[in-house]
């Protein structure tokens, strides 16, 4: 079908290469007390993910394009690890977009939806299994929506 363009790819992540952040303070005595404790350590045992992508493009006319796409990102953080500081969640994800040329300008409009499955590391799990130990407890939901505009010039 002339003006179609479909895309598919996948991107992997080594997340595994990150298992802790050490963390720095700025006060000496909080420094010294959390080294001390064994708490300047985040413990993440994130696992390698594969993000799944998939995205079409229709030009309507010589200068006028539609776009629209989804990816699938899984989440690396297992609930043994989850925390506020760095929340992760598994996203399906929903762009649309249109793009305008015009004697070398250029103007593309988007719009992504990231619908994040809620999670919860219950505080009963946290408080009595070991394994949970570097988690915090509590539920845990996010969504994002990104517009964006992008406008340039060819020559």
């Amino acid at each position: 079908m002339s003006g179609l363009t479909l895309t598919g790819d996948l991107q992997w992540t080594q997340w595994s290469t990150l298992d802790q952040i050490e963390l720095k303070f700025i006060d000496p005595y909080w420094s010294l007390f959390m080294t001390a404790t064994g708490e300047n350590k985040m413990h993440l045992e994130w696992k390698d993910a594969l993000q799944i992508r998939f995205g079409a493009e229709y030009w309507l006319r010589e200068n006028l394009a539609i776009r629209g796409g989804y990816y699938y990102d899984p989440t690396p953080t297992p609930d043994k690890t989850m925390n506020f500081l760095l929340p992760n969640y598994t996203f399906n994800v929903f762009t649309v977009g249109l793009g305008y040329t015009l004697n070398g300008l250029v103007i593309d409009l988007g719009l992504e939806f990231l619908a994040g499955k809620g999670r919860e590391v219950e505080y009963a799990k946290w408080l009595l299994d070991p394994v949970f130990a570097n988690a915090q407890p509590g539920a845990y939901d996010m969504s994002i929506i990104v517009p964006n505009i992008s406008i340039s010039y060819k020559f």
